[in-house]
């Protein structure tokens, strides 16, 4: 199952986001980008559960404190 986040962050550092979940998620990461627009980072992660893709967004949220907003996109089966 395919997920694409959008990421919205404080300042200038969603390189840095993007870094991370590189690093933190590698087994669920497929690729990302920072990007111009109304979100700053457009992830996408292959996941195998929801639950999974709430597990990340989860984690995100408690160890990000600069990130804003994330909005989630699911593929269809």
């Amino acid at each position: 199952m395919r997920a694409y986040l959008l990421l919205k962050t404080r300042d200038t550092i969603a390189t840095d986001i993007v870094n991370n979940i590189r690093q933190n998620y590698e087994q669920s990461y497929v690729t990302g980008a920072t990007v111009y627009g109304w979100y700053d980072a457009f992830i996408e992660l292959e996941v195998t559960t929801p639950a999974r893709i709430t597990h990340i967004i989860n984690e995100l949220k408690r160890t990000q404190p600069n990130l804003t907003h994330i909005e989630t996109v699911i593929e269809k089966p």
